[in-house]
């Protein structure tokens, strides 16, 4: 009976860390030695806008052009020497439309079986946060510019009476 409950807590176990994967809120990849995705995560399915199946066996490269077949054995064999590589590029939709996105690859290596973990975020809403904050600054310095201007002029004029006044007195 032990026995029993420990597989029946096993398969638990590996039934919600197969849920956390699937709706995790990062694109996740899992590639193979030839490039090919072997894993694909709802996400990543929702993003690219593929059905899941037509991303499973689908060559990473198309997904992600800057890791294309050329480059992937050096990356691989990289990869494999305990590199982690990290790299801000785009990724391709299923209609050819790009995003900007991160990327993080990991070699992985359980009971034998070799592939990359890749895990991937879109930066477009970054992208946009950082583009409105260069914006509010060049606002904000127009703005205190145009602030230290005017209380210049005014402390001008004041000086000018001050020097009015005391010419004034003696």
């Amino acid at each position: 009976y032990s026995e029993i409950a420990q597989r029946e807590r096993m398969e638990e176990q590996l039934l919600l860390s197969q849920f956390a994967m699937d709706k995790a809120t990062d694109i996740v990849f899992w590639i193979s030695r030839n490039a090919r995705i072997r894993y694909a995560n709802d996400i990543a399915s929702e993003a690219l806008q593929y059905t899941r199946d037509e991303l499973l066996d689908g060559n990473f490269g198309d997904i992600v052009p800057v890791y294309s077949l050329a480059e992937w054995d050096a990356l691989w064999d990289e990869l494999k020497n305990g590199v982690q590589v990290f790299r801000e590029t785009f990724l391709v939709k299923k209609d050819g439309t790009r995003f900007p996105a991160e990327v993080r690859l990991t070699y992985l290596e359980y009971h034998g079986k070799q592939f990359v973990y890749c895990s991937s975020r879109d930066l477009s809403e970054r992208i946009r946060m950082d583009q409105a904050l260069v914006e509010a600054n060049k606002k904000l310095s127009i703005s205190t510019s145009i602030a230290r201007h005017d209380i210049q002029n005014k402390i001008t004029v004041l000086l000018a009476y001050l020097g009015r006044t005391k010419k004034a007195v003696t």
